[in-house]
């Protein structure tokens, strides 16, 4: 089925110039508040002397993708940022995807940034990378062009930070003989809740490639300060946001199925132990994670670095509760 016979809605924030599509200075421009089977929502930030930054519902991203030919997607772990990166591989060419790739994550290093600039007189006009810290957004936000635009993936920290738990119990320590004594068939991974316990709390991999450690009040004021071009769009979005892409950066993708990257994560077990390190019982991971999932952030101090968290959560409760996601 064609893009043109399909219509598809994704629900985002919008942190865009003031000088985009000759709006001037006084942000006049006239919005459909409507959403119908033409458009899509859209949210436009206003910045006043009195409230300074904040979020507004409304846009046409298709529109927004029509006059923006340079296209950055930029995620923190476990925000469908693998999926987007496979994606964009296959729409542009440069391989963005897998272990080793030279263009992995390319936004986190000076030396990858310099050598899509240097291995072809046209860089891709689409790239994808997660994001490590705030200090690589910041960047990004200031030297974004006009004709460039930013979408950061969105998801809400708890439940990002369960789904890094997950990966990072599957990839490594279940494959590790120190924490499963099963290691040669992770399959039967069984490991000891104090082990995982050290794991979050060290903050370890995309356990603390968090999403607050990148929505730093010195993100927010980046914004502010130089209005780039930026949207915010829930994770859940993605398959809806690659058709879109897809029909300015790869049209030969429109008719394919939406990319995903992150295979099933096989249940694990968790075994909890007393002070003398006897089993006492043993629990599946997932049940373990949704049990301590309100007071895992609060007893490790996960949050001890984060600043400007209410911004964030302005801008979340627009963004998933517009789409109930």
């Amino acid at each position: 089925m064609s893009f043109k016979n399909n219509i598809f809605f994704i629900t985002f924030i919008l942190v865009t110039s003031q000088y985009w599509f000759g709006l001037n200075t006084n942000h006049e421009i006239k919005t459909n508040t409507k959403k119908d089977n033409d458009t899509l929502g859209y949210i436009i930030p206003t910045t006043t002397d009195t409230k300074g930054l904040h979020f507004q519902e409304g846009f046409d991203m298709d529109l927004l993708l029509s006059k923006l030919p340079q296209v950055f997607v930029a995620m923190p772990a476990k925000a469908a940022g693998s999926t987007m990166k496979r994606f964009t591989s296959q729409c542009t060419g440069f391989r963005m995807f897998g272990k080793g790739v030279l263009h992995d994550n390319l936004l986190n290093t000076d030396e990858r940034l310099k050598r899509i600039l240097l291995q072809d007189i046209k860089p891709p006009s689409l790239i994808a990378s997660h994001l490590n810290r705030g200090e690589v957004l910041q960047r990004l936000i200031k030297h974004s062009s006009t004709q460039s635009l930013v979408i950061y993936l969105h998801r809400e920290e708890t439940d990002r930070l369960l789904a890094a738990i997950s990966t990072v119990v599957a990839n490594r320590m279940c494959g590790e003989k120190k924490f499963n004594n099963n290691a040669a068939n992770a399959a039967t991974c069984a490991i000891k809740e104090g082990d995982l316990v050290q794991q979050i709390e060290a903050r370890n991999l995309e356990i603390g490639q968090s999403g607050p450690r990148i929505l730093t009040c010195e993100v927010y004021k980046a914004i502010e300060e130089n209005q780039p071009n930026m949207v915010f769009v829930s994770y859940k979005q993605v398959g809806k946001l690659q058709k879109l892409l897809a029909k300015y950066h790869c049209p030969e993708l429109l008719d394919k199925p939406a990319v995903h990257a992150n295979a099933r994560i096989d249940h694990k077990t968790v075994m909890i132990t007393d002070i003398n390190g006897n089993i006492t019982q043993s629990i599946d991971l997932q049940e373990w994670s949704s049990a301590k999932r309100n007071v895992l952030e609060l007893s490790l101090n996960l949050k001890k670095d984060v600043t400007c968290q209410g911004r964030t959560r302005e801008m979340e409760r627009m963004l998933f509760q517009s789409d109930n996601l």
